[in-house]
């Protein structure tokens, strides 16, 4: 798990924006998408727009499970998305959908708050932002 290069802790955050557009993580090996759809979309259409996404010439984009998605957390921010904003700008400290349903619970999926850096789960019907991996 990458940790906010500030912390001193194992496996400090490094990411390469070089490529317009994506962000890869280079502690994980994960590639995000950078700039975020302004829609916010329910569970089972954040997975359909992630698996048809095509961005930097590249395919294969996934709904994140929560893990990864929690991985871009940045813990040290005290206000503010938690989030590094230089690798990821203009993120909003909103929830974003994981692909992680809740186990017991088919009609709920976990999501990631980048206002609080908390986890939560909700009703797939609901409505939140998207940031898609490969």
């Amino acid at each position: 798990m990458p940790n906010p290069a500030s912390t001193g802790l194992p496996n400090p955050s490094s990411y390469d924006t070089s490529t317009p557009g994506v962000v890869k993580d280079n502690v994980t090996g994960l590639t995000w998408q950078q700039p975020i759809n302004a829609t916010t979309m329910d569970w089972s259409q954040a997975g359909a727009y992630c698996s048809s996404l095509s961005l930097a010439g590249q395919t294969g984009w996934r709904l994140p499970s929560e893990i990864e998605l929690y991985s871009l957390v940045d813990f040290t921010v005290t206000s503010g998305a938690t989030i590094d904003a230089t690798a990821f700008p203009n993120t909003p400290a909103v929830w974003f959908w994981s692909s992680s349903p809740v186990a017991g619970y088919p009609s709920y999926a976990w999501v990631v708050d980048f206002y609080s850096g908390s986890t939560n789960n909700s009703d797939v019907s609901n409505t939140y932002q998207v940031r898609c991996v490969r």
